[in-house]
This record gives structure tokens, sequence and C-alpha cells, in this order.
């Protein structure tokens, strides 16, 4: 801990700097984020700033004992993950759970989330909430939970289309408005100006530098590292590789959205089949 690793000192410089006054997505992480770790070459914030917001009082703390405590935190939404998923009104023997389980636990890429303290474990323990809760039909409660998501990470927001299609308005309409409020809440606190340099650490993330690094799982990301790979540099073809991102997306859109519509599953979703795909 007395090195925290890269991604949790941008995080944490960010915050930082956020507490401070300044603005993280056009000043200079290099120098805060390289006093308490590797800055790992990136310059600028990346994270949502109601994210930032909320990471603000951890800044209080020294790097290494924010570092601790968040991934105690991120402990305790793992266990409560599983015990929600695997335990809590599943239908899933004890000998199933005991076999899962371990296999959750070494799965690699906790241990690198760990390592890296990011926040997806409790993204995780909100989205299974908002599962768990729409499953008992207490849409309001899910639809918080949607929106506290997207407000943390982009990519939640994207469940918003998931209820629109399964028609769960009260879910949707909490949902909604929880983003629009937290929004607003954040741009009261840290100011316009500061909110709208989002824009530039969602280019630092679509960048080819951050595309191109082979643990970038996403779609655009790797349906463009198959045309850059290939050695071919032409600017028709730089046009091929954006439309060929593009109709993928598409694609990927319509099968889950077929499945939220019920063409594909039950249309009740008991099973969370749906959501789950859609995630």
């Amino acid at each position: 801990y007395q090195h925290p690793p890269c991604d949790f000192c941008v995080s944490y410089a960010s915050a930082q700097l956020m507490r401070a006054g300044q603005n993280p997505y056009t000043t200079n992480l290099l120098t805060t984020a390289g006093q308490i770790g590797a800055a790992g070459g990136i310059t600028s914030a990346t994270d949502p700033p109601s994210y930032l917001l909320l990471l603000e009082p951890l800044t209080l703390l020294s790097p290494s004992a924010a570092f601790l405590i968040f991934n105690l935190l991120n402990a305790a939404a793992l266990v409560g993950s599983l015990y929600l998923l695997l335990v809590s009104n599943s239908p899933l023997s004890w000998r199933w759970v005991l076999t899962l389980l371990p296999l959750a636990i070494l799965f690699p890429p906790l241990d690198w989330h760990f390592d890296s303290a990011q926040n997806k474990l409790v993204l995780l323990l909100i989205l299974v909430l908002a599962m768990r809760w729409l499953e008992q039909d207490r849409e309001k409660l899910a639809g918080f939970a949607v929106g506290l998501a997207s407000l943390t990470r982009m990519f939640p927001a994207l469940l918003l289309g998931y209820l629109l299609l399964r028609k769960r308005w009260p879910a949707l309409i909490v949902s909604i408005t929880t983003v629009l409020a937290g929004s607003l809440a954040t741009a009261a606190f840290l100011g316009t100006e500061r909110c709208w340099g989002f824009t530039r650490g969602i280019q630092a993330l679509a960048s080819r530098k951050m595309l191109d690094l082979d643990g970038n799982a996403s779609l655009i990301a790797i349906v463009s590292r198959l045309f850059w790979d290939s050695g071919h540099s032409a600017v028709s073809f730089e046009f091929v590789r954006i439309a060929s991102v593009s109709v993928a997306w598409i694609v990927l859109l319509a099968v889950i959205s077929f499945a939220a519509l019920g063409y594909l599953t039950d249309s009740t979703d008991s099973d969370s089949a749906v959501f789950s795909l859609w995630l």
C-alpha cells in the first residue's frame, strides 16, 4: 500500500485536484499523480465528475490509507454481490454454490481489480441490487440504482434502453430523474466548466493509445485492433474500420433489443437473463 497502482493514483489525484478547486480534466496529472504512485502516462482525469465528487472524502486520507479503505469497500461489495447472486433466493443447491464461489474468487481479473482498486465491484453490487429489485417489482428502488450506477460510470446508462423496451416505466422515470438530479447536484458543487471538462476524458478513453491496449476488451477496441494489426494504414481503410465498428454496434444492439422485447426469451424475464445479457 505504500505505492498505489496507476489506476487508483490517477483517480485519487483527480479527486484531490477537484477538492482543491482545480479542473482535473485540463490540469496535467503527472506531477500530482506521480507523487503518490505510477501515473502510467495518463495526463488528465478520465472518471466522470460525479464519481470524483464521491471519491473526494478519501483524499482527506493518505494515498495508502485511501487505497486500503477503498479495497475494503470493494471486498464488502464482492461479498454482498456473491450472496445476492448465489445464496439469497437462489435456485442453486449448496453443491453448486460451493463450486461457483471458488471459481468467482479465483477469476484472474478479480485480482487485477483489487490490485488497481477499481470501482467495478461496487458497481456490480448496485446493479445486482437493481436486478433483484426489478424481480421483486420494486421498480423505484431499481430505477434509483440504475441512475446511481450511471452517474459513476457511463455504460450502465445503456440499461435505460432495457427499461424502455421492457416497459418498466416507474424504473425508467426514476432512473432518468436520478441521473438528472445527480448531474445537476454535481454541477452545483463543481461548476459546469469542470463537469464539461469530462468530454476530454471521453476523448482520452477513445484514443488509439487506449483502444490499442491488449487488455481493452471493448467492442470498439476489438474491432479496431483487427484493422490496426493488419498493417494497412490507408485513409479508405480507416473509413472501413469506422464503418465496421458502427455495424458491430448495430448488430449487438439489435440482438439485445430483440431479447429485451421478448422475442428470444420469456417475456417476464423471471430469471433476469435478458437483464444480464443487456448488461
